[in-house]
């Protein structure tokens, strides 16, 4: 009788490529080395994020990308908008469907709630007689709304410095550094 020699089967092993580069058509089983090829290769910024793909031309433009992950922002996939909150992202989200129910009749601008509207024809369109405005008590000013008068009226109550010169009164050193220079020396 004749024995068979067995021939050792060899042993296959099958790479998962993963990442495939869209240049080149390269593949890789690791995402570092995608993005190793990447920098080497085709002088492309990877993400330096380890779930993120995105590969940029310049590292300046790399590095903003890479601040959105790292401040946990989220951003709008239609405008790039970037937003700190989830709540914010949400509301402007909004903006790009065509959705919105609440329309302005003077101008036609459409808005998704009621309050944005509201703002909008205060704002733009509301016509605010000198009387009903509110009035500086330290000057001749007046303000549409009370929150304007509010910022105004610190420039009123913030420490003044004068020259010591000529008694002109500024409120910032800078100013007045600038205004001797210009006018003593």
């Amino acid at each position: 009788m004749c024995k068979v020699s067995s021939v050792p089967k060899k042993q296959v092993r099958v790479l998962r490529k993963n990442f495939k580069c869209v240049d080149c058509g390269a593949g890789f089983k690791f995402k570092r080395m995608y993005k190793k090829h990447m920098s080497r290769v085709h002088h492309k910024h990877p993400c330096p994020k380890a779930f993120c793909l995105e590969v940029f031309l310049t590292s300046s433009v790399c590095n903003l990308h890479y601040q959105i992950h790292l401040l946990k922002c989220h951003v709008c996939a239609q405008c790039n908008a970037v937003f700190k909150h989830k709540s914010v992202y949400a509301r402007h989200a909004k903006k790009h469907s065509s959705m919105a129910r609440f329309l302005c009749t003077l101008c036609s601008k459409k808005y998704f709630c009621e309050a944005d509207l509201m703002h909008h024809h205060k704002q733009v369109h509301a016509t605010v007689k000198r009387c009903e405005m509110f009035q500086c008590s330290d000057c001749d000013k007046a303000f549409k709304t009370k929150c304007i008068l509010g910022y105004h009226r610190k420039i009123h109550a913030a420490k003044t410095i004068s020259c010591s010169e000529c008694s002109e009164v500024f409120r910032h050193y800078e100013a007045r550094r600038r205004h001797v220079k210009k006018m003593h020396t």
